[in-house]
């Protein structure tokens, strides 16, 4: 009997202000790449606030936490998709340095730039054959191209084996 009664009782304190209405505010804003701060100010919260919504959004399993939660998730995927669309629309007009860069900042552990490398090989891909194994030197260099550290191939193969020049 207790169990009944513990469902029909009332919470006490201040209603939640996450409503349906904010759920779809918040998605629109996060549609249109704006941060969580973004969405706090729109919807007249902390930014605290916001993310212990999320928190419990991800969390739970339905309710209005986890729409909260999923309409972030929605937003962001939608900016996502407009990106990659505009981004498909500069590549065929010839321009997508920009709509690459907005991806780069929103997201820069998925739109990084490649490091520039550049591999030497023989011809068909073979590898570059060394005539004198003594002239091969190991150079790493510093970001501005100065010389910090070369050692011998040779060198380092004596040491390696406990031989010493």
């Amino acid at each position: 009997m207790k169990l009944i009664q513990d469902k029909h009782k009332k919470k006490s304190g201040r209603p939640s202000k996450l409503t349906d209405k904010v759920v779809k505010d918040a998605e629109k804003v996060w549609a249109l790449d704006g941060s969580n701060r973004d969405v706090a100010g729109f919807v007249g919260v902390n930014v605290t606030t916001v993310d212990n919504w999320l928190r419990k959004g991800e969390a739970a399993h339905h309710g209005i936490h986890r729409d909260f939660y999923l309409a972030q998730l929605r937003g962001y995927a939608s900016n996502r998709m407009d990106a990659l669309t505009a981004i498909h629309k500069k590549i065929v007009d010839g321009d997508a340095h920009l709509a690459l860069r907005k991806l780069q900042i929103r997201d820069p552990a998925r739109w990084r730039e490649a490091p520039h490398r550049q591999e030497l090989t023989g011809r068909d891909g073979s590898p570059l054959p060394v005539a004198d194994p003594s002239t091969v030197r190991f150079v790493i260099e510093n970001h501005d191209g100065k010389e910090i550290m070369a050692r011998d191939a040779v060198t380092d193969a004596l040491h390696t084996n406990g031989d010493t020049p």
